[in-house]
């Protein structure tokens, strides 16, 4: 329980919504609200910038158990939800990067 209450911890506060009213959706429905202003593109970009940090440290010193635990009944495992994390956010660079290298390239979109 350990575990998946600090990895939840890191999830939902801050730059996630801290009050979940459905575990199979943590984050919540999207909502445009338009570009970001300047002061919260910069919070966006220190979120994105500790994340790495925060997550380490949320699942230091688990025990196996703990990282086979999923965040909610069917959901992923801690484990799970720790490697989709960066890799999720490594795919989303690159699929950005391509573009700015190339002239003629377009951001590729999820399958």
């Amino acid at each position: 329980m350990r575990g998946r209450r600090l990895f939840c911890d890191l999830l939902y506060s801050g730059f996630i919504y801290a009050h979940m009213t459905d575990p199979r959706y943590p984050i919540g429905k999207f909502s445009n609200d338009g570009p970001p202003t300047p002061e919260q593109k910069k919070k966006m970009l220190k979120n994105i910038e500790q994340t790495p940090a925060q997550l380490r440290a949320a699942i230091a010193g688990l025990s196996e158990a703990q990282l086979d635990t999923p965040y909610r009944d069917g959901g992923w495992t801690v484990r799970q939800l720790a490697h989709h994390v960066p890799d999720s956010h490594m795919n989303a660079y690159i699929r950005f990067k391509i573009p700015r290298s190339s002239p003629t390239s377009r951001i590729a979109g999820q399958r």
